[in-house]
C-alpha cells in the first residue's frame, strides 16, 4: 500500500501526482462559478485629494478578480471626520456616461457622489475628490492555491470532502478506471449539489424570486 502522505511538499512519483491532483480539484471547484460566496472579500481604500482612478494595486489588495458592482455597496466617508460621515455612493454607473459627465472640459474638485469602472476595471469617482475620503465596497477574490502544508481551503469546513472526491475523479481518468469514476462522480455531484444550495445565495434568490414573479397557470 502506498504510504500515507506527511507534507505536500518535497514530494515525487506518485504521491506528487495526489498533491498535484488536490490542487487542481480545489481550482476546478472555485473556477465552477464567478460568485462563490466564499470568495467575495470586503476592501477599505483611500481617495487622494484630485485623483479620481483607483485599481486595486492602489489600495494593495493582492487577490483581487473583480469589483463587486451591486448599487449600494460602496460606502464613503470624510477620512477626517469618519465613519460618522460615511453613506453610500451612487452606482455604478456607465463607462459613457461617466466619461460624459466627469471627463470632459473642466473639472470642479468637490464630494463625490458617483462610481463607475473603466474598461481597465479602475474605479472611478465623480466628482473628482476635493479632500482625503476612505471608500469601503467589496470585492470577488481569485481562487486560492493550495501549495503549502499549512493551507486549508477557504469553503465552509463541512464541505472539504468535495475536493477529496474531485481529486479522485481526476485520479480515476488518469487510470482509467471506470468504476472509482463512477463512485467519485456519486459523492462529488452529492456534495456539489449542497455547496452550491449554501454558497451560491445571490444566484438562488433571484431564481426563487423569479420563480415567484411567473403564474403557476
Amino acid at each position: 500500500m502506498p504510504s500515507v502522505l506527511s507534507a505536500v511538499t518535497g514530494q515525487s512519483g506518485r504521491h506528487l501526482k495526489f498533491v498535484s491532483w488536490v490542487a487542481d480539484a480545489w481550482t476546478r471547484i472555485q473556477n465552477l462559478h464567478d460568485s462563490w460566496e466564499w470568495m467575495r472579500k470586503e476592501f477599505s481604500g483611500d481617495l487622494t485629494a484630485g485623483t479620481p482612478r483607483y485599481t486595486a494595486a492602489s489600495w494593495n489588495i493582492t487577490d483581487w478578480s473583480r469589483w463587486v458592482q451591486q448599487s449600494d455597496t460602496l460606502t464613503m466617508y470624510l477620512t477626517a471626520t469618519g465613519v460618522a460621515d460615511e453613506g453610500p455612493l451612487s452606482g455604478p454607473m456607465t463607462w459613457h456616461d461617466y466619461r460624459r459627465y466627469y471627463e470632459r472640459g473642466t473639472q470642479t474638485n468637490q464630494r463625490p457622489v458617483w462610481w463607475a469602472l473603466s474598461p481597465q476595471e479602475e474605479m472611478c469617482f465623480g466628482s473628482r475628490p476635493d479632500d482625503d475620503y476612505t471608500v469601503r465596497g467589496e470585492y470577488w477574490k481569485l481562487p486560492q492555491t493550495l501549495a503549502a502544508n499549512g493551507d486549508i481551503p477557504e469553503c465552509p469546513a463541512q464541505y472539504h470532502d468535495i475536493i477529496v472526491w474531485r481529486a479522485l475523479q481526476i485520479m480515476a481518468e488518469h487510470d482509467e478506471a471506470p468504476s472509482a469514476i463512477a463512485t467519485a462522480n456519486y459523492n462529488y455531484k452529492e456534495l456539489l449539489g449542497d455547496l452550491e444550495r449554501t454558497q451560491l445565495l445571490s444566484h438562488f434568490t433571484i431564481t426563487a424570486a423569479s420563480i415567484g414573479s411567473e403564474p403557476l397557470a
